[in-house]
C-alpha cells in the first residue's frame, strides 16, 4: 500500500531500532550493536490535522554521512561559530511528509514522491539534493552515500521496502 511509505516518513521514528537493526550493527563503532544514542533516542514529533508530519531526534547526529561530506561541512568550525545545539540539533536528521505523498529525509538529502499504481503497488521517485556550491567530489560522495543507504539496494532502503509490502 503506497500510504505506508508516506505515513512512515510523517510519523515514524519508532521503526529504526527494529527494522534497521542489522544496518545499525554494521555501522556501529564496535560492530556489535547500535550506538546507545540511537537506541535511546529522545526526539520531537509533529503532526498536522491535514496529514503533514515530521519527526526529529534531538540527540547528536549520527556520523553515518560520507567522510568527504563530513569534512566539507567542517562540523568543528560550525560548532565553534554556532554552538553545539545548532550544529547537533534536530534539523540535522529526521523525516517528514507533506501530505499526501512528498517526503524528505534530511540526513542524506533525499526527497521522494510516492505514486500509487494500484491497491498493492507503488512507484517511488527519489532524488538526492546537494548544495550546488559543493565541490564535485563532495557532491559525488553525497550521491554515493545516498545510493548505499537509501538507494534501491541501500542497506536501509531494503529494510523499509519490507515494511511497505
Amino acid at each position: 500500500n503506497w500510504k505506508f511509505a508516506a505515513e512512515q516518513f510523517a510519523t515514524d521514528w519508532y521503526h529504526v531500532n527494529m527494522s534497521h537493526a542489522s544496518a545499525l550493527m554494521v555501522l556501529s563503532p564496535t560492530g556489535r550493536g547500535p550506538k546507545a544514542e540511537i537506541v535511546n533516542t529522545p526526539g520531537r514529533q509533529f503532526s498536522d490535522p491535514l496529514g503533514h508530519g515530521a519527526g526529529f531526534p534531538t540527540h547528536p547526529r549520527s556520523r553515518f554521512d560520507a567522510q568527504p561530506v563530513h569534512e566539507y561541512y567542517d562540523y568543528d568550525a560550525l560548532r565553534e561559530r554556532l554552538g553545539d545545539e545548532r550544529v547537533e540539533g534536530p534539523m540535522t536528521t529526521g523525516h517528514a511528509t507533506v501530505f499526501p505523498n512528498f517526503s524528505y529525509l534530511p540526513v542524506n538529502g533525499s526527497i521522494r514522491v510516492w505514486h500509487p499504481k494500484g491497491p498493492d503497488k507503488m512507484e517511488v521517485w527519489a532524488w538526492t539534493i546537494v548544495d550546488k556550491s559543493m565541490p564535485e567530489d563532495v557532491r559525488e560522495a553525497q550521491r554515493l552515500y545516498n545510493l548505499r543507504t537509501f538507494g534501491p539496494s541501500g542497506i536501509f532502503e531494503q529494510d523499509d521496502g519490507e515494511n511497505w509490502v
